[in-house]
Order: C-alpha cells, then structure tokens, then sequence
C-alpha cells in the first residue's frame, strides 16, 4: 500500500514538474462551452423485478432484542412467500441485475456492521463482548 501511494505522489511530483512555465505576463486563454440541451432526469418504475407483496419476515431466535452474553447467538426467522436459495427469475431489464449465485438470501445488519448474506433461515453469529447491549 506504500509503494501505491509514493508511486502516486512521485507520478504527480513529474507531472507538476513537465508544466510548461508561465511568465507573468503571460495570459491563459479560457474556453467557454455551451451545452446544446439541458441535462433531464427521470424517474421510472422498475417493473420487471417479481413482487412479493405478501411475504414475511418475523424474528423468531432470540425470542428478545437483548444479548445477555458475548459468544455466539442462535438467529431464527419464520420467512413467507419468500423462498430462500431460489433464484429470481430475470426478464427484461431485470435480467442485467445482479443475482447471487446462491439465491434469495436476507440481509442481516446487527450493531451496523456491514451486512451478511444468509440463505437459511436459521443461523449462528459470533459477537464479542464490546457489541453486547
């Protein structure tokens, strides 16, 4: 990671360095630019992707919010109209998103740390003490 970062700061040193140098008389010609149309944005609805308007997701492992010990933790949910590890069918322009090769999954975030995938609806954490609440 050294080497990248006085590599980077050696490369920009020469470039400054190759700049023709200016006197003080001399003057820098600024060019204008029109833009021809004005920039849109627009905002459409996805419609491609399945609904899964009835589905679920209920905690059901630790039957509370608090973890009483540092160590691993039982999770459990109770998932509907869901089925995890079943690929989701791609049609149109869904078929250029992502699809993790293992299937639908939960994405489970606890004390923001940065999410895990599970395909399983139950699963064990380890969690240090310091994360205890």
């Amino acid at each position: 990671m050294n080497i990248r970062i006085v590599g980077a700061a050696a490369a920009l040193l020469i470039a400054a360095s190759c700049q023709p140098q200016k006197s003080e008389n001399e003057e820098v010609m600024m060019e204008e630019t029109e833009m021809s149309t004005p920039a849109s944005i627009s905002i459409e609805k996805f419609t491609d992707s399945p609904a899964y308007a009835n589905s679920s997701l209920k905690l059901t492992k630790p039957s509370n919010l608090t973890i009483a010990a540092p160590g691993e933790v039982d999770f459990a949910f109770e998932v509907g109209d869901y089925e995890l590890g079943a690929q989701t069918d791609k049609n149109g322009v869904a078929a250029q998103l992502a699809n993790s090769g293992n299937g639908q999954h939960i994405h489970f975030i606890m004390d923001n740390d940065p999410y895990s995938a599970h395909y399983e609806p139950e699963f064990k954490r380890k969690y240090p003490k310091e994360l205890i609440t």
